[in-house]
């Protein structure tokens, strides 16, 4: 399961007032059946059998029938094991994410979504409850209550909604790259310039230096990158344009990672925020279109369009709530039309 999946599931929970559980299997990767002959050495405190007379210990080999942690086929085992008996008890596998189970009855359903060891389980009470015991009676398995924590991402099960973060990741990343002791700005950019040859976001200039191998300009981005898209779009695109000079970055760019880091010192409990249907201010799925348009860009690209040299370009998108529309397009421009949830 990825978060993208992940965050579905919780737009899922808050649209339809559903149960959320965690619940985690123990030593789950030694529930898998092996389908390839393995040995391995005879481990200590394992007693030799009476017919193996005077050869040493190293002379003999034990073979596994079940998988063990280290191997390499471990996960695949366990999760085989996990979904031949989900399938077995009458769920379905979903096609397009193999780690999420559904199963639905007359009077509910439930989802199982799985990473590794962690099971999230969703869907109404009664079939959570009875997938919570159909779990415990084929694995050991550990009752964490509600989700509060994910995939990285932290989870706050308030009254009105659920809000996602990643607070405790946020505080960790400035501390490894020392800024978690700077003075905090209110935007994750500087400002920009019309004119190319001014704008701090170009590319390398001849005369400039590379930064040097100890500047840990590719792990900042790699950091960033994953917080952006999993909890905070807010940095998205400060962070992509300066992906972008990952191959020669300069001070400049530098400096814009470091701008970034200033503005979530400032912002570290932000996140995103799922509001239950009576919160918000349509009560139901598609009944009122609550469109989205950005054809800003925060400034776009500046780039040489011939005459007029440094113009911008932007790609403008539409998120609508609840309703889809086909792409259309008009002029030279085309509009792209994404729906944020199914058309119930």
């Amino acid at each position: 399961m990825d978060v993208i999946t992940f965050r579905y599931l919780i737009s899922l929970v808050v649209s339809e007032k559903l149960n959320m559980q965690l619940m985690d299997v123990v030593t789950a990767y030694l529930y898998g059946d092996l389908d390839t002959e393995i040995y391995m050495k005879v481990p200590d405190g394992l007693s030799l059998p009476k017919s193996s007379g005077s050869r040493p210990r190293s002379a003999f080999a034990i073979r596994l029938k079940r998988s063990l942690y280290g191997l390499k086929q471990s996960g695949r085992m366990w999760y085989t094991r996990l979904s031949d008996y989900l399938i077995g008890r009458g769920y379905v596998n979903n096609e397009l994410c193999p780690c999420v189970f559904i199963k639905t009855t007359s009077s509910g359903f439930a989802i199982v979504a799985v990473y590794v060891d962690d099971m999230n389980i969703i869907g109404t009470l009664d079939e959570l409850r009875d997938t919570a015991e159909c779990l415990k009676s084929e694995f050991e398995m550990k009752d964490l209550g509600k989700t509060r924590f994910c995939l990285g991402l932290e989870l706050e099960h308030r009254d009105s909604g659920i809000l996602i973060h990643q607070s405790a990741y946020t505080q960790k990343m400035l501390r490894r790259f020392n800024m978690d002791k700077v003075h905090p700005v209110s935007t994750p950019m500087i400002g920009r310039s019309l004119d190319l040859k001014k704008d701090p976001f170009r590319p390398r200039d001849d005369d400039e230096d590379v930064l040097e191998a100890e500047v840990p300009y590719l792990s900042a981005i790699g950091a960033l990158l994953y917080l952006a898209q999993c909890t905070r779009p807010d940095i998205s695109f400060a962070v992509n344009l300066l992906a972008r000079h990952s191959s020669a970055p300069t001070q400049r760019h530098w400096t814009g990672i470091k701008t970034i880091f200033r503005y979530l010192k400032g912002t570290i409990d932000m996140g995103l925020f799922y509001p239950y249907r009576e919160s918000r201010k349509y009560g139901k799925m598609g009944e009122e279109p609550m469109p989205f348009v950005d054809t800003a860009e925060y400034g776009g690209r500046p780039v040489d369009t011939g005459p007029s040299t440094g113009r911008r370009r932007t790609e403008p998108i539409v998120l609508t709530f609840g309703v889809r529309f086909p792409s259309v397009r008009t002029d030279h421009r085309k509009y792209f039309y994404y729906s944020l949830l199914p058309k119930p």
